[in-house]
């Protein structure tokens, strides 16, 4: 069962390993909608898809993806989803120049010159 395995960590409230990160699946009560929280790494599109066949059937897209931040493992999948499902993507302003790539995430960080 691997990742699958007892996904529920509440009534509506479902999560996904996705290698190094979790992701979560947000049911709304009531409603056949839902909500992904976090888009995992990069190469997980296809276990977070397979996992919401699995909760919420063949075809079914969130009505929004939500990002706690931009780190690479929060983000991965994001353009990979996104290219199935035409929903809205909601984070916090501040994480901005991150997800659009006009900031790195550690200042200490510089790029490798080699000079060969």
């Amino acid at each position: 069962m691997g990742p699958y395995k007892k996904p529920f960590v509440a009534s509506h409230i479902a999560k996904l390993r996705t290698y190094i990160v979790n992701v979560y699946f947000i049911q709304i009560p009531d409603q056949r909608a839902w909500v992904l929280v976090d888009a995992g790494t990069a190469f997980s599109a296809s276990l977070i898809r397979r996992m919401v066949e699995r909760l919420f059937g063949k075809h079914c897209r969130p009505k929004a993806i939500i990002l706690t931040h931009g780190h690479f493992d929060h983000v991965g999948a994001l353009a990979d989803l996104l290219s199935d499902w035409d929903v809205p993507v909601y984070a916090h302003r501040f994480e901005m120049p991150y997800l659009t790539g006009k900031q790195i995430i550690c200042h200490l960080i510089r790029p490798l010159v080699v000079d060969l």
